[in-house]
Parts: C-alpha cells; sequence; structure tokens
C-alpha cells in the first residue's frame, strides 16, 4: 500500500506561551511513500539542497527511530518529500518530519493512524508539545488543551534570509526563571487566549509583551528584531511575536489583505511572507 501524508507548519509559543502554545499553519511537509525494494528519496521544496536523497536523510532515520520505539520492522520506500516549511526558520520544520516519519510507521505497521500515539511519541523526540501537538491535531494548542480561535483572525508569517537553530536559541533563555516572570507569563496567557477566543485586538496584544524568552531571542536576532520593531509601528499589524525561536516574525491580523506587499515595499531584508488563516486538521493521510 502506498501512503500520501501531510502535515501543517506551525509557530510555537505565539509570545508568552513559551513551551506551552502552539498553532496550526497551511504550509505543508508533503510525504509521497511507495513500497520499494531500496530506500530512494526525491526532495522538493524547501531544504531540498541540505540532505542526500539516500537512507541518510532525516525522514528516512525518524522513520526507523518510530519504527524501533514502537517495536515494528522497519519497512524500504520510494518517497517522495515536498515542503513548504522553511528549515530551520521557526515554522515546526522538524515536528512536521516526527509527525510524518510517525505516521508512516504506523500507516505501514496498522493501516491507520493514531493521533494521540504518535503525538506523544513526537514530543518525547521534541521535548516540548508546542509544535508537535497543533501539527498532529490542528488548531490552537495548549498542550492537550485545543482552544477556539476566532474567524477573523489570521496571522502574518515574515521569513527572513538568516536562521535559528533551536538548541542554540534555547540556551539562552533562563532555565529557572523567577516566580514574578511565571506569574506574569501565566497572566499574559490568559489574556491571549482571551483575545484569540474573541478576536480582541488589545488583548492579542499581549503576544509582544512576552519576558520569559523573546527578550533573550531577539538580542541574538538583529534582523528579527528589526522586523518586529518594524511591525510593532504598524497600526494593522497586532501583537508581534517570534515564532518559535525564529527567526521568523509573526503578528495577528483582523483586517486587510496587502500587507506582504507592504512589507516587500519597506526597506527590510525579508525572504518571504505569508498572510494565512490557521489551519485546522493537522496531519491528514491517505492512500496513493
Amino acid at each position: 500500500m502506498s501512503w500520501r501524508i501531510r502535515v501543517p507548519a506551525t509557530s510555537a509559543n505565539l509570545g508568552p506561551g513559551y513551551d506551552r502554545l502552539g498553532l496550526a499553519l497551511p504550509l505543508w511537509f508533503d510525504v509521497v511513500a511507495i513500497p520499494s525494494e531500496a530506500w530512494r528519496i526525491e526532495l522538493g521544496g524547501e531544504g531540498r539542497e541540505r540532505f542526500r536523497s539516500d537512507n541518510t536523510h532525516p525522514f528516512v532515520r525518524a522513520y526507523h527511530r518510530a519504527c524501533k520505539d514502537f517495536g515494528w520492522d522497519a519497512q524500504r520506500f520510494h518517497v517522495q518529500l515536498n515542503s513548504e516549511i522553511p528549515v530551520s526558520s521557526g515554522l515546526g520544520s522538524s515536528a512536521a518530519l516526527w509527525v510524518a516519519a510517525a505516521a508512516l510507521a504506523e500507516l505501514a505497521e496498522t493501516g491507520t493512524v493514531h493521533r494521540d500515539v504518535i503525538a506523544e511519541w513526537g514530543c518525547r523526540q521534541e521535548g516540548h508539545p508546542d509544535n508537535v501537538m497543533p501539527a498532529v491535531f490542528g488548531g490552537l494548542r495548549d498542550g492537550n488543551i485545543q482552544h477556539p480561535i476566532h474567524p477573523s483572525i489570521r496571522v502574518l508569517c515574515v521569513t527572513l534570509s538568516c536562521e535559528a537553530a533551536t538548541q542554540d536559541m534555547r540556551i539562552l533563555v533562563p532555565a529557572a526563571p523567577h516566580v514574578d516572570v511565571l506569574e506574569e507569563t501565566n497572566h499574559l496567557v490568559d489574556t491571549l487566549l482571551a483575545g484569540l477566543r474573541g478576536g480582541d485586538a488589545a488583548k492579542l496584544a499581549v503576544s509582544s509583551q512576552d519576558v520569559r524568552h523573546q527578550p533573550y531571542r531577539f538580542a541574538a536576532l538583529p534582523q528579527s528584531l528589526m522586523v518586529f520593531e518594524w511591525l510593532q509601528r504598524q497600526p494593522w499589524a497586532i501583537g508581534p511575536f517570534l515564532s518559535g525561536s525564529g527567526p521568523t516574525v509573526c503578528a495577528w491580523i483582523l483586517e486587510g489583505d496587502s500587507h506582504c506587499a507592504r512589507i516587500r515595499d519597506s526597506d527590510l531584508s525579508i525572504q518571504k511572507c505569508w498572510v494565512m488563516k490557521p489551519e485546522t486538521g493537522g496531519v491528514v493521510w491517505d492512500p496513493h
């Protein structure tokens, strides 16, 4: 049986929700897997120039790890990979890969995907749930909890030519923040969730006010900081925030559709810009 698996991009933290909040976005990591006598990899889309098209590819290694952890025999596939998610950009490319690999392992062994199973496994690989949970289940997630998001809300995402390795960016963030920081963070998260539920611009603006991780990461990402500060000056860009560990910068949008044109006309050095409606479905799979 051949399979097609598609996993959405994700934006984690959303400002104050460090290692907690995540939102699925409609950029896709797309996998077509056809049983084969030997591994064969065809690469397309983002990141294709980084990896060899053989069984050393990270997707193949992730698939073998999933099979080992689940206690299943690994099979071989001719795999066609095409990703719309920029690598090392803060849009969940690694989480999408883990989820797709676990989904293929389950499909090859059982013929279906149990979302809870691959979510638990994916969180173990990532070390935290903020990207994995929305990649699996879609929508807005706080760990195991699904939250509503107002239909008027769109997400502006601006990627830059620089990159940020997650492991390098994590060491910049204090591991044991002061209790006052944790209390303020919890208040900001509650306010943000209320804003996302009701489409309330004043409450959405708290995404910019995080003190848990963004100040430390922006200090190491001067290009991202420039975009963040430019967006703060735009009345249509609500609560700009760093997506994951960066360098992508996002903002909430409630009206209009010409914002990417405005950014391209600025003097900012950006790579890509999207205004997207959040993705609600999470990982999808079908016979191919």
